[in-house]
């Protein structure tokens, strides 16, 4: 547990600031008296409110509790109360913010405009999982390079084909056994295949010297984040694996190859691709259409640019419709000049950098570049694309399940509007929102967390928000199979319900399902569980439940009183993890002690103390936890 104190409110936790302390001095009391009080305390008054509230700053000695005590208990002070540290109230999972250097330069990643994809939103969903593959097809990319290659990481996000036996040399090719281990046809194609490599017969020796446009592309989509190094990529995991990416090479020296291009796309499908992006156009081919048609079949993503130096027409293969074309947009939110028209128009678009070098440097796309460099690229559709392609490993890191459709669906609905409203040629259906293409993907269960004990037979659930969703279902049941479910409620418009009547010391298991939602792609989430306390008024170690105690996982908790307020008697809970001395006293507004409830050694377990004020005047009154390192404060009203 952390040794930190902390303020237990409504089921969440506040860490206590302990550095400070607001008070409120009494009516009347002379300024002398407080200046020799904060000089014996070693105190500085930080600022002071119309209301008469002083914030103080106190010494850091690992004293706070007696020393708020203390406080409390001057004839000075008519309040004093700790400080803590409050939690952003959102329905959205916090974004993730990566150390990677040279992040700033990444406008596209997150920038004050909002002309980007918001990937740290995003990365509070997922940064990708090493189980979805991503394709590259291109003439070559540094495979080496330190932010995508192994480095000097223990990880990499290179795809390494579990069918072949490693290179004795991780990076040698021709260091391979020269066998075909997994009868795919492909002689040591550990990391790939260049289909364009010996003379058009086709190599495993990945080309990575000069390999700019491949190196680029490459580090948009997976170069390592959060490892304090390079750059981010929109997939390339939290320090740790990310999306792989598997190269097929299909250039020759004349350049990108019709011929090629079928066979890299059909690799691709066969080594487990979920995406496929290719930033590069040429004429459209028989076998090209038939590879597309069968990636799609086979449910895989097929994303590329849609060209450049518009207007014109999107670009083959992009102007199929089985394909994402991807326009660009420049760093002011003006459009970059795509390939954005056509029988078959853009999907989407996603910032691309600029075609003018005298814009200053920081339009440009920043990505890594080959031999472990990084460097600023003028820009392209080339390096919109594969923006998207990442987003769409996003989705796949959370839903595998997903087909082609719902992820085109997901992906063009959840986009930015920009222009025209609706669809227009120039943006497709805007620009791309990798956070709100998650959200509308998945529903993320918050509170009570898995595996958590309740205080209580009422419980409330809470879950984040669903992009485009307007109610929702949500299940509880004392089986994960859900049958005879103890609640079952449809049309719930708020992402949180509340459960009541429920039986005490039991498992219950809860879910959530959207109603509705704008892809057809409603699922329920991942079953949670918890297990409830119980809810009757006498303290629990009197009920002859140590046994099932024993079993369960005890927090520190202190519970608002119930009923509250108060006329006169009221009920107050709490629990302890450990063993030790508790004290459970009842102050007035002014810090005196009126009633000490508990004041003994007690073991670990769930107590409830009734509390009698027909002795007291009505107002408020604040009841104080202390148990070992845990210190708990609430208020409560007396009313008559």
């Amino acid at each position: 547990m952390d040794s930190a104190w902390h303020i237990e409110y409504l089921g969440d936790r506040f860490k206590v600031d302990e550095s400070s302390i607001t008070v409120k001095w009494k009516p009347g009391v002379d300024s002398l008296d407080i200046d020799a009080f904060l000089k014996k305390m070693g105190a500085i008054v930080v600022r002071r409110n119309i209301l008469g509230y002083v914030d103080l700053r106190i010494p850091l000695r690992g004293d706070f509790i007696p020393m708020l005590r203390t406080f409390i208990s001057s004839e000075l002070i008519e309040i004093a109360e700790p400080n803590s540290f409050g939690k952003p109230a959102s329905t959205f999972p916090l974004p993730r913010y990566s150390n990677d250097p040279y992040r700033g330069n990444q406008w596209y990643l997150d920038q004050t405009n909002n002309v980007d994809i918001n990937a740290p939103q995003a990365w509070g969903y997922t940064t990708g999982s090493p189980s979805v593959v991503v394709a590259l097809l291109d003439a070559g990319y540094d495979w080496r390079h330190e932010d995508i290659g192994k480095g000097s990481d223990s990880y990499e996000n290179v795809w390494l084909n579990p069918g072949e036996d490693a290179w004795s040399d991780p990076d040698s090719a021709s260091t391979g056994n020269h066998i075909d281990d997994d009868d795919n046809g492909y002689v040591d194609d550990w990391k790939g295949w260049n289909f364009g490599g010996n003379f058009g017969a086709g190599t495993n020796d990945i080309p990575t010297s000069g390999q700019s446009h491949g190196t680029v592309i490459a580090g948009i989509i997976c170069a390592k984040t959060n490892n304090n190094k390079g750059i981010s990529g929109v997939a390339g995991g939290w320090n740790g694996p990310g999306v792989k990416l598997l190269f097929a090479g299909v250039a020759q020296e004349g350049g990108y190859a019709t011929e090629l291009v079928p066979h890299g796309i059909l690799y691709a499908v066969a080594r487990g691709a979920k995406i496929i992006t290719m930033c590069f156009y040429m004429n459209p081919t028989s076998p090209i259409d038939a590879a597309l048609q069968h990636a799609y079949n086979s449910g895989c993503v097929v994303v590329t640019a849609s060209g450049n130096i518009g207007p014109c027409d999107v670009q083959y293969p992009g102007n199929r419709p089985t394909v994402i074309a991807v326009s660009g947009i420049k760093k002011d939110g003006t459009a970059y000049p795509s390939c954005t028209t056509g029988l078959v128009g853009v999907s989407i678009s996603a910032p691309a950098g600029t075609l003018s070098p005298s814009d200053p440097l920081s339009y440009q796309m920043f990505s890594t570049w080959p031999d472990n460099q990084y460097n600023y690229i003028l820009g392209g559709t080339s390096f919109a694309a594969p923006q998207v392609a990442a987003a769409a490993a996003l989705l796949f890191s959370i839903r595998p399940m997903l087909t082609p459709q719902q992820v085109r669906c997901i992906l063009e609905k959840t986009a930015d509007d920009m222009g025209t409203p609706g669809y227009d040629a120039t943006f497709g259906w805007g620009r791309l929102n990798a956070f709100r293409a998650l959200q509308a993907t998945t529903i993320l269960l918050i509170s009570p967390a898995h595996n958590s004990t309740t205080f209580s037979q009422t419980v409330s659930l809470s879950w984040t928000q669903l992009f485009g969703v307007a109610s929702y279902r949500v299940q509880v049941a004392t089986t994960s199979s859900f049958a005879n479910p103890a609640f079952d409620q449809s049309g719930i418009t708020i992402t949180s319900a509340t459960v009541g009547s429920l039986s005490p010391y039991t498992d219950y298991f809860w879910r959530v399902r959207p109603d509705n939602d704008i892809c057809n792609i409603a699922t329920w989430t991942e079953t949670w569980k918890f297990t409830t306390g119980l809810d009757t008024v006498y303290e629990i170690e009197k009920a002859n439940l140590a046994p099932r105690l024993a079993q369960r996982r005890l927090t520190y908790q202190l519970v608002q009183n119930y009923p509250n307020p108060l006329n006169p008697k009221t009920d107050i809970r709490y629990q302890i993890a450990d063993g030790g001395y508790v004290t459970l006293a009842i102050y007035d507004v002014l810090g005196r002690v009126v009633a000490t409830l508990v004041n003994e050694t007690r073991g670990p377990g769930e107590y409830v103390v009734s509390w009698d004020a027909s002795f007291l005047p009505s107002g408020v009154y604040y009841y104080h936890l202390v148990a070992g390192r845990f210190f708990d404060v609430k208020k409560m009203l007396l009313a008559r």
